[in-house]
């Protein structure tokens, strides 16, 4: 969703699965993942490469439906040594850096506005409510937030979310003791997830595998989720 001309992920819990596959979001959401949407995103990167000299294969192109530019690119770009010491310094190094640090980021050349294509956080979570769910805000400090406090209490006094994702493979230790205790402050429901994708990703832990995410941070309200 889009909030302050920044994008952030909403997490559903006890959403009944048949009311949002009717939802306008869902079906928007496919269209927006084309090939040739994709295909059109993918040479604007490919043309910062060539601007930045970043080695790409030239025969790199999008080829199904839901297969996303800035993955297909930064798959592409990481298997040059000749690339190494660019991404290096710019901090890509996987899929995540490049898609929060600079796609994602408007100071980076990398970065493409996504916000006309997503819908704001009013209509997330109210579509997430009528589903019988409950709203969380996904992994807070993923962001790059240049106060994460202030927006927290921003969003926190719209009175629209039930709780925020604690525990993530990205948040330290420190950054999650700071979100559990802002959820107890705050009233707010807790959660965790480690965000698993591939095989290195800690499935059921958070900060770098250090953190095993385990049913005391959800034993007081996921009892009540229904099961659909």
């Amino acid at each position: 969703f889009v909030y302050n001309g920044r994008l952030f992920d909403m997490l559903g819990y006890g959403i009944d699965l048949e009311v949002m596959k009717e939802s306008e979001i869902i079906k928007e959401g496919y269209v927006h993942s084309t090939v040739e949407g994709q295909s059109e995103i993918l040479d604007k990167l490919k043309h910062v490469c060539d601007e930045l000299g970043i080695k790409y294969s030239l025969d790199l192109k999008i080829s199904k439906p839901n297969h996303m530019a800035n993955d297909v690119l930064v798959d592409d770009i990481l298997k040059y040594s000749d690339n190494k010491d660019i991404l290096d310094s710019m901090n890509i190094v996987d899929r995540s850096s490049f898609y929060r640090k600079h796609f994602c980021e408007v100071s980076s050349p990398f970065y493409i506005d996504q916000t006309a294509c997503k819908k704001d956080i009013f209509y997330v979570t109210s579509l997430i409510h009528d589903a019988g769910g409950l709203c969380f805000l996904a992994h807070p400090f993923v962001y790059n937030l240049p106060n994460i406090k202030e927006t927290l209490d921003e969003i926190v006094s719209l009175d629209i979310i039930d709780g925020i994702e604690c525990a993530h493979r990205k948040h330290t230790e420190e950054q999650i003791n700071f979100l559990i205790d802002y959820c107890k402050k705050h009233n707010l429901k807790k959660s965790g997830g480690s965000d698993f994708h591939i095989g290195n990703h800690f499935l059921g832990y958070a900060n770098k595998g250090n953190y095993a995410i385990d049913g005391d941070l959800v034993s007081d309200w996921i009892g009540l989720v229904k099961k659909f």
